[in-house]
């Protein structure tokens, strides 16, 4: 039996707040099949709570929290779920900031900005029609993995800087008040032959101002490349060094190991295959092995957001058809299949939560993808972010690509623009690895023109054997 301390100021890594913190929680919006004006929805518990002395009580249902708690109650039956470690699958947003809980995606606590190098400048790309987080980016696949729980507010990224000129534009960055600022740099310094001290000091002053401003500091350290020299190898492994050693001394700090995530430590050389032609920057499974590194540093600071709706009912800023991809004895409803290439099948398979996996199996190798199409409830200026879940069977045997696509049409079927997630992005991919299993994918925003009539959301994958998807979103994020 677990009794909460209403007094109790406990900080909840759920929340990221301290519970006796004012928090305004929304009410009047439904939710839930079972409730229409609750909190919260909390799944599972594996223990009874008492709440003011009353048993609230959860065991192996979907209780809504009811509407007559306050919201005192309210937080504390969340925090009990979440230190009984169960999930809470309908909270859509962070508490924080005295913001509401209100269904946007924007997450103030979760936000992040990356800034650097090429490295960093190739996680996005953006031209005059299409917006892509690619399958090169080290943070596109960490947030992958992550679930997107990281909102990234910019990409500031210059090919070929180093960290002094990063230094001259840092407070760019900084003024976009993330909670998160991830930094790679130094590749180019080292290139440069510059002072490994001055690249050490550049370093530290890069940290000093991150923290004066209240952010937390993230720096990559440095991944070799193919066309270094001996001293070129010696100044990476001392700036790495220095680095680790860093860290130790400041609490505050988060250094991310990417040397490590792409380095044979048999030859102190790249795995084949993990950098690209130039031999300075990664390849997809670069990119993909540097991204865990990126979730391993960073994963036990991110307060915990769900994504979500608790049930398949839609609320004002989803606007997708049956998101949850439930029904259909193959295919589920409201959603279609399409085989460009190669031989696909679908099926439905269930999933624990009264939750449904939507399977394809391509039994030869081609491309196929899941679409539908959607001409209302979007208005001119309004900006829209798919999100999907994504799960690769243990018996995938070639994967060249997936990828989650939003695109814009007009009313003659021309297309208006294209917002991509984990895009290929160039010609020269490499094959994705086999270890990517599961996780999360979004498109950047796309915003409705004038002469928008319908929008298509898209998942798309190039593979032989099966893959799954589960639940998915199409958003308002403004």
């Amino acid at each position: 039996m677990m009794i909460m301390n209403m007094e109790q100021d406990v900080q909840s890594y759920y929340l990221g707040i301290p519970l006796n913190k004012e928090v305004v929680l929304k009410r009047g919006q439904e939710i839930d099949e079972n409730g229409e004006v609750g909190q919260a929805l909390i799944k599972y518990y594996p223990e009874d709570v008492i709440i003011d002395g009353v048993p609230y009580l959860g065991s192996g249902g979907a209780d809504v929290i009811p509407a007559g708690l306050t919201d005192t109650q309210a937080k504390d039956a969340i925090y009990a779920a979440h230190v009984s470690k169960t999930a809470i699958e309908n909270i859509e947003g962070m508490v924080s900031n005295g913001s509401e809980i209100d269904g946007k995606y924007n997450v103030n606590n979760n936000t992040i900005v990356i800034d650097g190098d090429s490295i960093c400048r190739q996680n996005t790309h953006i031209d005059s029609t299409t917006s892509l987080t690619q399958s090169a980016g080290y943070f596109i696949w960490g947030n992958t993995l992550l679930g997107n729980k990281l909102k990234l507010i910019a990409n500031n990224g210059v090919g070929g800087e180093r960290t002094d000129q990063l230094l001259l534009r840092l407070q760019l960055s900084i003024d976009l008040k993330p909670r998160f600022l991830n930094v790679n740099i130094g590749k180019n310094d080292i290139s440069q032959n510059i002072d490994i001290q001055t690249i050490k000091n550049n370093l530290l002053e890069i940290y000093t101002r991150i923290k004066k401003a209240g952010i937390i500091c993230i720096l990559n350290n440095i991944i070799p490349y193919g066309t270094s020299d001996l001293d070129q190898i010696n100044a990476i492994y001392g700036v790495n060094e220095y680095l680790r050693q860093l860290q130790e001394t400041k609490n505050d700090l988060i250094v991310c190991d990417m040397y490590s995530s792409i380095v044979d430590p048999a030859t102190n050389i790249s795995f084949t295959d993990y950098l690209v032609s130039d031999n300075i920057h990664p390849s997809v499974i670069g990119a993909y092995f540097m991204g865990e590194a990126f979730r391993n540093s960073i994963e036990k600071y991110i307060p915990n957001i769900v994504l979500f709706q608790g049930s398949n009912g839609t609320v004002d800023t989803n606007i997708i058809n049956n998101s949850f991809m439930l029904g259909g004895t193959t295919t589920a409803t409201g959603w279609s299949f399409y085989v460009s290439s190669g031989v696909g099948v679908t099926s439905k398979v269930r999933r624990d939560k009264g939750l449904e996996w939507q399977q394809a199996e391509m039994t030869t190798f081609g491309e196929a993808s899941f679409y539908q199409s959607i001409y209302s409830n979007f208005q001119i200026g309004d900006k829209y972010k798919f999100i999907a879940e994504y799960e690769l069977d243990s018996n995938v045997v070639q994967v060249d690509s997936y990828r989650i696509e939003l695109l814009s049409k007009d009313s003659e079927g021309v297309n208006l623009f294209s917002v991509r997630g984990l895009d290929i992005g160039s010609s020269t991919m490499i094959r994705f690895p086999q270890a990517i299993t599961s996780g999360v994918i979004e498109t950047p925003e796309l915003e409705i023109t004038a002469d928008t009539y319908r929008i298509i959301p898209y998942l798309k994958f190039k593979l032989l054997g099966k893959i799954r998807f589960g639940r998915t979103r199409l958003i308002k994020t403004n």
